[in-house]
């Protein structure tokens, strides 16, 4: 579910980049959108990148004002800022990184209990795949050299860790969260991004912005007003070839989150990455993509990681017991087969003038 950060950067950067050109010629188009803001015959877009969560977030919205459109988006992002300290096991006083060296954490802030909250209901209806203490063994992942050879890897160490994996040993009290056994620690790394993009959708919308994408680097948000007839275009990369799309995604509100096993990988042969069962304390074979379609990004955050350790017959069954309507797109480990759920919003890969294509990048 993580990767150090200096390697997150990198291997955004030429990513990223090409996102920023398809938003940059986004802006020579955009009086096509004429008249879907009221009041606003010329919207513009305003659009900032920096670095969050170890890697590049943009925040891009229109109105007729650029100036306000600036101290606002400078405001979600320090909202954003703020709920991601919250939430990272990489600030050493931080609550996460207090939980995680103590045992115990005391009067834990609201975000952080939403999102273990959250967590433990996709842990329990996930028959436990989706697993916040899994860190102790994907830590030890972490620390072997790479390319990590399979045949090396210490069985025994790995059964030793698996045994301090386990959700429901994790437990949220009366302003208190705790670990059973001082040696288990967490991760949020599978959930927390989606989380910290909704808080910053959340204050673009409170301050009146009603057409914005946020895109955190495998998690996007967007949203488009109800009566104007415009929508993003979401490209998911095609894991056999990431210079082109494997689908387009038309999207008017929601958030949108990839999984893959494309770019952050272990082992020379792709089969360790940094998606591990709880079951079996290795990742699982079963997908080279998977991206979710939810109503939050911190659904479609936790659920992408869900489903990857999934098999594909069960995911229809287990997403049936979610209160919100969930949508998936599969691409198989193979990368040559493509399986989705019904109604997936789905556009010809490559349709559409390429101004109007945003790059989705797994994490």
């Amino acid at each position: 579910m993580s990767m150090p950060a200096a390697s997150l950067l990198t291997r955004r950067r030429l990513l990223k980049a090409t996102g920023a050109t398809a938003l940059a010629l986004a802006a020579t188009s955009l009086p096509r959108w004429a008249g879907f803001r009221s009041g606003s015959p010329h919207p513009q877009l305003v659009r900032s990148i920096r670095v969050l969560m170890h890697t590049y977030v943009s925040i891009a919205v229109t109105g007729p004002d650029p100036v306000t459109a600036e101290h606002i988006i400078d405001g979600a992002f320090r909202t954003m800022s703020e709920t991601a300290w919250a939430l990272s096991r990489f600030e050493p006083e931080g609550p996460v990184g207090i939980l995680n060296r103590t045992g115990i954490l005391s009067d834990p802030p609201a975000a952080l209990i939403e999102v273990l909250n959250t967590a433990f209901r996709i842990s329990t209806i996930s028959n436990g795949v989706f697993d916040v203490t899994v860190y102790p063994l994907l830590a030890y992942y972490q620390s072997l050299t790479r390319p990590v050879r399979m045949a090396a890897i210490d069985r025994t160490k790995v059964e030793q860790l698996r045994t301090l994996i386990d959700f429901r040993r994790l437990h949220i009290g009366e302003g208190k969260v705790w670990l059973e056994d001082p040696a288990m620690a967490i991760t949020l790394d599978g959930i927390a991004k989606g989380y910290v993009v909704d808080s910053g959708m959340r204050y673009l919308r409170n301050h009146g912005i009603e057409t914005a994408m946020i895109d955190a680097g495998g998690d996007i948000g967007v949203m488009a007003p109800p009566d104007s007839r415009f929508h993003w275009n979401i490209g998911i990369v095609d894991p056999l070839n990431p210079s082109r799309f494997a689908a387009m995604v038309p999207l008017r509100r929601g958030g949108l989150a990839t999984s893959g096993n494309y770019e952050v990988f272990y082992s020379a042969d792709r089969r360790l990455y940094h998606i591990i069962n709880p079951h079996t304390g290795f990742s699982p074979n079963f997908y080279a993509s998977v991206t979710v379609l939810a109503p939050t990004n911190v659904e479609a955050d936790g659920w992408g990681v869900a489903l990857s350790l999934l098999p594909t017959r069960q995911i229809p069954g287990i997403l049936q017991a979610w209160p919100n309507p969930l949508r998936w797109y599969l691409i198989s480990w193979e990368g040559n087969q493509r399986i989705y759920s019904p109604h997936f919003p789905l556009e010809p890969a490559g349709t559409g003038s390429a101004a109007h294509n945003f790059v989705i990048n797994s994490h």
